[in-house]
């Protein structure tokens, strides 16, 4: 039983479509490790491009975004929130359209947008968004943008992907 309740609700949760515009394009993969969801994920190397569906992981290479990215992640209300999904879940995915995603560091509306590919200083999570190569542990996603938005470290805000 619920016993408390807040007057003033987040307006989303990471990995949350932000809408359904036309043209908006979801695919299934198979969690190849946990996944959280609002983060990058990338084909599995090896696996072919006409896996049904594909093995994801958090992108990890600057490789992962040219070829096999296959998106963000979305949220699954039916799982806990600070879980995501567990090894082998099918999950997911947005190719294209627009998502709620948590900022690694300051985004600004029309920005680029970059996923770690890896952990440096006090940023660790693989996979996670922010506004720029932070020094090469990032890496640019062709066609994504910062939209509607605008946030710091921690806030949430829309990535627009149209690759």
């Amino acid at each position: 039983m619920q016993l408390v309740y807040t007057q003033n609700p987040a307006a989303a949760v990471e990995g949350l479509p932000y809408d359904i515009a036309s043209g908006a394009d979801f695919i299934t993969a198979i969690a190849s490790e946990p996944i959280h969801f609002g983060l990058a994920v990338a084909q599995v190397a090896g696996g072919s491009p006409v896996d049904c569906p594909p093995a994801a992981r958090l992108t990890a290479a600057a490789g992962d975004l040219a070829g096999i990215f296959l998106g963000i992640v979305c949220n699954e209300p039916t799982l806990e929130a600070d879980s995501g999904y567990a090894l082998n879940a099918a999950m997911r995915v947005l190719r294209v359209g627009r998502i709620w995603v948590a900022c690694e560091d300051t985004c600004t509306f029309g920005g680029a947008v970059f996923a770690r590919v890896t952990a440096a200083g006090p940023f660790t999570q693989l996979g996670a968004l922010r506004s720029d190569a932070d020094a090469g542990n990032a890496v640019q996603i062709p066609g994504a943008t910062w939209r509607f938005t605008t946030g710091s470290n921690g806030d949430l805000a829309i990535v627009e992907l149209r690759p």
